[in-house]
């Protein structure tokens, strides 16, 4: 027999954590939509500023798993014959559209690429391009001006910018605005009512305010609610933990109502392996992360945006995913303890992470300097202890700069690893060089050395 009921165990973990409000879904995935069997758990406040309930039909954003969606729909557009994977963008951006601005890595980088976190599209733009049905036109044009940080193909950096890309061109396709598509082809198709884009559909419901607060802290609301419109196909999706399961259990049916079972395992098929750190270990499918743990495979996402995160996982030969949604600081040491225990119970243990520490001595001197990418600053530095990271990222949605300084800690072959104070989980942070296959075909770096911090690449600064 399984657990029916999770909410004294969520309840405890989000006050031990400091999580305002979270709701934690567990979906036994039927042979259709009306065998499907859905429990919910809520614990907290939407905000503490107003100590409104956390509701099982609460809404938060779910952040980056709006990239599997999607993924969804332009696995969709290439079961239709609209476009595939090995398409070049421009065929369907039309001349005169640059993705960066190295001009023979623009003319390179594939919907694949896109898809796969492998286009080299220095990824963490978050410019606001306005709130018309133009703004992701606007924004894909700002791109020309944007660092290409390797040749398309032949490595792996988590890009949002690409997804904006990929929602363009699903645009373009369908001719009708991203959003549009999404409500055509997966909203309506599945009968979502709770799961939308905007702030003006989200507050018609019990909606999720973010929070801020370090460790100890008091949590208090962000001073704004959401992304950029512009960032939409990246991480721009609201819905509730029923809703995301409803979608996760489409997936774990073979494409069900939304996805040939071809086009469904094209979605999790092997496009390469992460880098180590990722919430799953294993392979980058089309959108969702990939792993096979104890025979069985798991696929998943997990979401950040303005004080709020959000997490789902799916096994499908045990016929079961969950998520977590949640409005602030915490959500990682929540989502750690829950998805182990929430598993556990399946008969699954949850594979220890590949970042412990070894002990070990280990030489980062040779990668002592400045790295840098779009919303992100780090030096590697030398301590008296050790080596440490000195981190600032910017991210441009009006906020103050967060900087934040690592221990490091050698694990094995120029991979190392940080965390932050209460932290359960590692940071990777691994070092190499570029070879001469993986440069930028026409704009190659001075200096060949990077930085992989979690899983974006960095540059060296000069």
């Amino acid at each position: 027999m399984t657990r029916e009921d999770w909410s004294a165990e969520l309840s405890a973990l989000a006050v031990r954590h400091g999580v305002p409000g979270a709701v934690l879904g567990v979906i036994d995935i039927g042979a259709d939509q009306a065998a499907d069997r859905c429990r919910v758990a809520a614990h907290g406040v939407i905000n503490t500023g107003t100590g409104q309930p956390v509701l099982p039909e609460t809404v938060f954003q779910i952040g980056s798993i709006t990239k599997p969606y999607t993924a969804t729909l332009m696995a969709q557009a290439i079961d239709e014959g609209r476009t595939a994977l090995d398409q070049p963008v421009i065929e369907i951006l039309g001349p005169g559209v640059a993705l960066t601005a190295d001009p023979v890595a623009s003319s390179m980088i594939t919907i694949g690429h896109l898809l796969t976190h492998r286009s080299g599209i220095d990824g963490d733009l978050f410019a606001d391009t306005g709130r018309g049905d133009d703004c992701l036109e606007r924004y894909v044009e700002l791109l020309a001006r944007s660092t290409q940080m390797f040749r398309p193909g032949s490595r792996y950096s988590y890009s949002n910018a690409a997804w904006v890309v990929a929602g363009r061109v699903l645009e373009i396709l369908y001719g009708r605005p991203w959003r549009l598509v999404l409500r055509d082809k997966i909203i309506e198709p599945l009968g979502l009512t709770h799961t939308s884009t905007l702030a003006e559909e989200a507050i018609l419901h019990s909606a999720a305010v973010g929070h801020t607060g370090g460790p100890g802290e008091p949590r208090h609301p962000v001073d704004h609610w959401t992304l950029p419109r512009s960032i939409g196909p990246a991480g721009l999706i609201n819905s509730t933990a029923a809703e995301l399961l409803a979608v996760a259990a489409e997936h774990a049916r073979d494409g069900g109502r939304l996805l040939s079972p071809a086009a469904a395992a094209s979605m999790r098929a092997d496009y390469g392996a992460n880098p180590p750190g990722l919430q799953i270990e294993g392979h980058q499918g089309l959108g969702w992360m990939v792993g096979r743990w104890q025979g069985h495979e798991v696929f998943g996402h997990n979401g950040l945006t303005v004080g709020q995160s959000a997490y789902v996982i799916v096994v499908p030969s045990l016929r079961v995913a969950v998520c977590l949604l949640t409005n602030g600081p915490g959500a990682a040491n929540l989502w750690f303890e829950l998805r182990r225990e929430v598993l556990a119970d399946r008969g699954l243990t949850v594979p220890p992470s590949t970042l412990e520490p070894t002990g070990t001595e280990a030489d980062l001197a040779p990668w002592l300097g400045r790295y840098g990418r779009v919303g992100e600053r780090i030096e590697l530095v030398r301590s008296e202890t050790g080596y440490r990271a000195l981190i600032e990222e910017d991210i441009d949605l009006g906020d103050e700069p967060e900087t934040q300084e690592l221990e490091l800690h050698p694990v094995r072959d120029g991979l190392w690893a940080g965390r932050s104070a209460g932290q359960l989980s590692w940071t990777q942070f691994r070092v190499g060089t570029f070879t001469d296959a993986e440069l930028p075909p026409t704009s190659p770096p001075a200096d060949r050395r990077y930085l992989y911090a979690g899983s974006r690449i960095n540059h060296v600064l000069s």
